[in-house]
């Protein structure tokens, strides 16, 4: 009986220590059978925006694959979700050029882009808004203003959603922006996520060629199984090595 006893006692402790091991690392080619799963990509992003105010997607800046995608859930998220705001890595000094536009009294080329987005596609989102009515929102901060242009950015977007109480919003910008408590090596410095936080955002990053994708699909980020995962602007960043996709997104997107 005593026997029986103790032997239950260390089956207890062992348990208890097993508990307290930390998650164990994904490797790279486990991760190959999770981007098979999720669900279809502008289903997945009206489901969000109809939850949040402001859903966020982080781009590759003159990526045709993720602007195509994006330009294709519009009508969905614009019918569906009621989105109807559209925030744009655009100089808010552009605000003018982007009026005349709306108005019809411009063409697209004439908003001063910066040449890391400037490109066909990127305008084809800002063709396809303007027909489907939507407001556009020029965010960026203006070259030669000191300051952070992610704190620029956030102060657009408050300062936006303040005056106008009824806007909707879709943010698209570079995917670090979007990226919520990043911890740099060597400095500190909050995201365009960060300083939105309060307003009920959802963050969304697009990570192209993912493995074993031939068409795109969507899910969230959840923290245990994206533990350690990083994509590819991550993997290039100068983070902390415990930064992943677990504890800075809210969802991914895989691209083929």
């Amino acid at each position: 009986m005593k026997r029986h006893l103790g032997f239950g006692i260390v089956v207890c402790i062992l348990c208890i220590f097993i508990g307290t091991l930390p998650a164990r690392t994904h490797q790279p080619d486990e991760f190959g059978s999770v981007v098979l799963m999720g669900s279809d990509p502008t289903e997945y992003l009206v489901e969000k925006a109809l939850r949040n105010r402001l859903l966020l997607i982080g781009t590759r800046h003159k990526d045709p694959l993720i602007h195509q995608l994006i330009t294709s859930s519009l009508p969905e998220l614009v019918h569906k979700a009621g989105i109807n705001t559209l925030f744009v890595e655009i100089p808010s000094s552009q605000q003018v050029a982007i009026d005349q536009f709306l108005g019809g009294t411009s063409p697209v080329e004439d908003i001063g882009m910066w040449s890391i987005i400037g490109c066909s596609t990127y305008s084809g989102i800002l063709l396809t808004a303007r027909d489907l009515g939507l407001n556009l929102v020029a965010m960026d901060k203006p070259e030669g203003i000191a300051g952070s242009r992610d704190a620029w950015m956030g102060n657009s977007i408050q300062n936006y959603l303040q005056n106008n109480p009824g806007a909707h919003g879709l943010v698209v910008v570079g995917v670090r922006h979007i990226l919520k408590g990043i911890r740099w090596a060597d400095y500190c410095e909050p995201s365009l996520a960060d300083h939105l936080s309060p307003l009920g955002i959802f963050s969304v990053v697009m990570w192209p060629d993912a493995p074993h994708k031939t068409a795109a699909a969507a899910m969230d980020v959840d923290p245990d199984l994206f533990y350690s995962i990083k994509d590819p602007t991550l993997m290039s960043m100068n983070i902390l090595p415990e930064v992943s996709l677990a504890t800075t997104a809210d969802g991914v997107i895989f691209l083929p």
